[in-house]
């Protein structure tokens, strides 16, 4: 369909080989773009509100990363943000992961590790935006789906 045409479009261009578009798993990128979170970011998009691969820095106390409660040290962080976008009510971060996901407890135990980077991405954001961040988001490619890391389900 759509992808497919873009994806010559690509080739037509030079910007890709048709070797590594073989490779592309067209089903998964469907399934992306027909979900709602995606839909999100295709009118974020339109309206000039999304952002993508947007490095931060941010100093955060030690006790945050390593909950060691004695030390008085400041960490530095840095880190890139695949995406996050706006929305009247705050903005929406989305990490993407191609991680393999065999089962529901590795998809949770891939939440939770992944959910503490993503907190810490939303207090950098915040910090330098100074608008709340009200979703953070995993897309795991394996799995074609989203999961929501900010709120306890």
């Amino acid at each position: 369909g759509k992808i497919w045409g873009e994806m010559q479009t690509w080739i037509a261009e030079g910007r890709v080989q048709k070797e590594d578009i073989a490779c592309v798993n067209t089903s998964r990128i469907a399934s992306f773009f027909h979900s709602n979170l995606a839909k999100r970011m295709i009118s974020a998009q339109q309206r000039g509100e999304l952002y993508r691969e947007q490095p931060f820095v941010m100093a955060l106390p030690a006790i945050m990363i390593y909950h060691e409660t004695d030390s008085e040290e400041t960490i530095i962080v840095q880190g890139i943000i695949d995406v996050f976008f706006e929305e009247e009510d705050g903005m929406v971060i989305i990490d993407y992961k191609n991680s393999y996901v065999g089962s529901e407890a590795e998809e949770e135990e891939l939440r939770q590790r992944y959910g503490e980077q993503l907190a810490l991405y939303k207090e950098a954001l915040e910090a330098s935006w100074g608008r709340p961040v009200k979703e953070t988001w995993l897309y795991l490619f394996y799995l074609k789906k989203f999961i929501r890391t900010d709120e306890k389900f």
